[in-house]
């Protein structure tokens, strides 16, 4: 919490404590937790927030066909709406056949992600959009160009945002295919940044609401913020610090971790921030170059490493990790109590990641104060 709060305000978020009560640093900490601002700024992508590109992407995002043909495989098969924006499968399907080396991470507020895919091999939601056409779809990228222009309400939709559709794909050279998907990969984004999980629980106590938590669910939240230390890694608004730990788990079948991932997105010189493709290239630098600085200070940290995802809806979903193989909170939760590692895992374990103390009925509380963080309406209303 800011130094503005006033002990006014901590004092009446105490009164509505348990019998073990929340003590002022604990209730500071908890009001590090929300509101969730708007989302930041997309620089990299001139219609971001435009309404019909998020229509367009909306479009697109549900479409069967932007996928390798007869696959009838839309981004939503992986990214469920009723399942938090995440998938019902450990590991998320390829149009071609067989399984992604990851589970679907959840798309529950990705706007306020700054790297994308559990190992950060994109810096931007336009770029995994692209990249998730290309690798998971199998897309043709004529054929699926063709299509779009084929139909009077995409073709519609695009030329207000993007300009006039080719009229002729067949003819067009590979460049001017990408500009096209990209185009919709944008539009695609439009959408996601609407996928936001606010006005929780969470976000109604630490606005003033003493009733919004349950007795269970402070003590709950007393051991998020204390010895639990979940608050190390789910920070801010959020509920994600945005970075990337080693917490024990096996890379995914393709081994890329947060070191290799990383290293695709300083790499990828057309796809990145800086590249051709972004609508500020300058700016995109800027964030590129802050980016080596933190994996250079970050050193052999990033090994073995993935993301922390937000907890945003968390309850929504039904599996957990990067692998996909946890089902349920309290296996997840209760491999905090020794810091578990699995067969396979490399690197060094990040230094939070330490055995916690927890109890059968701690993991209970957490549990309940995790429920807290459903977002009202959720944003699995969105679509």
């Amino acid at each position: 919490m800011v130094a503005s709060v006033g002990a006014g305000l901590l004092a009446t978020a105490s009164a509505g404590c348990s019998e073990q009560g929340l003590s002022e640093v604990e209730i500071e900490r908890l009001h590090t937790l929300g509101p969730l601002p708007s989302p930041p700024t997309s620089r990299s992508n001139a219609v971001a927030d435009d309404p019909g590109a998020a229509e367009l992407g909306a479009w697109l995002f549900g479409d069967e066909s932007i996928s390798l043909a007869d696959a009838e495989m839309s981004c939503a098969d992986c990214h469920h709406p009723g399942l938090g924006w995440g998938d019902d499968r450990a590991l998320s399907q390829v149009a071609a056949g067989g399984d992604t080396p990851r589970h679907s991470p959840s798309l529950t507020n990705v706007a306020y992600q700054p790297y994308m895919f559990w190992n950060g091999k994109a810096d931007s939601l336009w770029a995994q959009a692209y990249k998730a056409m290309v690798a998971v779809h199998g897309i043709d990228k004529l054929e699926v160009v063709t299509y779009l222009g084929s139909d009077t309400d995409y073709v519609a939709m695009y030329e207000p945002l993007f300009g006039t559709f080719p009229g002729d794909p067949g003819s067009a050279s590979e460049t001017e295919l990408d500009q096209v998907l990209v185009n919709c990969a944008k539009a695609i984004e439009a959408f996601e940044r609407t996928l936001n999980s606010t006005n929780s629980d969470l976000d109604r106590w630490i606005a003033g609401d003493d009733s919004a938590l349950s007795e269970q669910q402070e003590r709950g939240a007393k051991l998020f913020v204390g010895k639990a230390g979940c608050v190390g890694c789910h920070s801010g608004p959020n509920l994600s610090d945005g970075w990337f730990h080693n917490i024990g788990l096996a890379p995914g079948t393709d081994g890329v971790d947060a070191a290799a991932g990383l290293a695709v997105t300083l790499a990828d010189i057309e796809f990145n921030l800086a590249g051709p493709w972004s609508d500020d290239p300058s700016w995109g630098a800027g964030r590129l170059d802050a980016l080596a600085q933190r994996v250079a200070a970050a050193g052999g940290g990033l090994v073995g490493a993935h993301k922390t995802p937000t907890l945003r809806d968390v309850n929504l979903r039904v599996s957990f990790g990067h692998n996909g193989d946890v089902g349920s909170l309290w296996a997840w939760i209760s491999r905090y109590r020794d810091a578990a590692v699995e067969p396979g895992w490399v690197g060094t374990l990040d230094p939070l990641y330490v055995p916690r103390d927890l109890s059968d009925s701690d993991i209970e509380d957490l549990i309940v104060f995790l429920d807290a963080m459903t977002g009202d309406p959720s944003s699995a209303d969105a679509i």
